[in-house]
C-alpha cells in the first residue's frame, strides 16, 4: 500500500501552476498541490543506474586513454599510405575506413583499419598518413590524428562525467 498524503514516508511532489493562464479545467485540478509521485524506490533505482553508467563510461575512458597514451609515448612513428576502403552499411548508412599500410623499423609491412570512418570516401587511396604502433605488437597502431587517438576515450569521460553530474544532482 502506498503512503498517503499525510504520511511523512511519503514524498510528493508539486506542480506550481500559474492560475491566471490556466485554463477552467486545469484550475479545478490543480487546486492546491497537485501530488506527481513519490519515492517508492524509483528514485534509488536511477541513481544505481547512473551510478554504474557513469562508473563505466569513466573506466572506459580511462582505459582507452591509457592505451592511447601507451601508445602516444612509447609508440614509434612511421609513413602509412591509404590502401583501401573497408565499407560497413548498417542502419544509419555506409561508413568508410580506410585501410593503412607501414613498414616498421624492421623492414616488415603491417595493414591495419582506421578506428574511425566517414559517411563518405576520403582521402584518396595513396595518401600518406602519420602512424604510430608499439614496436612489440606493430598490429596495435593507430592513424596520428586526435580523432583516431583521442575522440573516443574524451566523447567517453564527457558521457561518463554526465551521468555522474545526474547522479549528484538526483541526490538534491
Amino acid at each position: 500500500m502506498l503512503a498517503g498524503h499525510g504520511d511523512p514516508r511519503a514524498r510528493w511532489c508539486t506542480l506550481r501552476v500559474d492560475r491566471t493562464r490556466a485554463g477552467p479545467g486545469l484550475r479545478r485540478a490543480c487546486h492546491g498541490a497537485l501530488p506527481l509521485c513519490r519515492d517508492s524506490g524509483h528514485h534509488s533505482v536511477v541513481r544505481y543506474y547512473l551510478a554504474f553508467v557513469g562508473v563505466v563510461l569513466l573506466a572506459g575512458a580511462a582505459w582507452l586513454f591509457l592505451r592511447r597514451a601507451s601508445l602516444a609515448l612509447h609508440g614509434a612513428f612511421a609513413q602509412g599510405w591509404i590502401e583501401d576502403f573497408d565499407v560497413r552499411t548498417g542502419a544509419d548508412g555506409t561508413t568508410f575506413f580506410p585501410i593503412v599500410a607501414f613498414v616498421d623499423e624492421s623492414g616488415n609491412r603491417h595493414r591495419f583499419t582506421a578506428l574511425a570512418g566517414a559517411q563518405e570516401r576520403g582521402p584518396d587511396v595513396g595518401t600518406v598518413v602519420p602512424v604510430r604502433y608499439l614496436r612489440e605488437h606493430p598490429e596495435r597502431a593507430c592513424i596520428q590524428s586526435f580523432l583516431q587517438m583521442w575522440a573516443a576515450p574524451f566523447a567517453l569521460a564527457v558521457l561518463g562525467g554526465g551521468a555522474m553530474l545526474a547522479l549528484l544532482r538526483s541526490a538534491r
